[in-house]
């Protein structure tokens, strides 16, 4: 998928990480069910950004266990909902985070940067698949 290569190649360019595992299925829900609630920008936008201020809260304030990764989970979980920004794919990113050790600055690399990068290409995706048609 190009949006994969695009943030892969930015990646090297950059020598910043700008890939998560999220972002394919995000591009799955993007390109493929764009008017689903769950692929609008908020959701994808604000999805991946609760579920990684969640698991970076606990990575900073527990002990990376079971069931500290369990409860960075269920709470990304449950903000989203509450929140009405549901993002499944988003939902991995605290396991991610948890794993890994990562810091505060996985926020905005490649969490926030991502995500939007992923919503601007489905937008210009759909915007030029609109513009095709209206030529026919």
């Amino acid at each position: 998928m190009v949006v994969i290569a695009l943030l892969g190649f930015f990646s090297d360019v950059v020598g910043h990480p700008l890939l998560m595992a999220s972002f394919g299925a995000s591009c799955v829900l993007e390109f493929v069910l764009p008017k689903a609630p769950v692929s609008q920008p908020i959701n994808v936008i604000g999805g991946h950004m609760i579920s990684a201020v969640a698991g970076l809260t606990v990575v900073t304030t527990m002990p990376t266990q079971w069931w500290s990764m369990s409860l960075a989970t269920g709470v990304a979980i449950m903000v989203m909902v509450f929140l009405r920004v549901l993002h499944p794919p988003a939902a991995g990113i605290p396991l991610i985070i948890m794993l890994d050790g990562e810091t505060w600055s996985y926020l905005l690399t490649p969490v926030v940067i991502g995500a939007i990068f992923v919503t601007m290409c489905g937008a210009l995706y759909r915007w030029g698949m609109k513009k095709a048609r209206m030529v026919r």
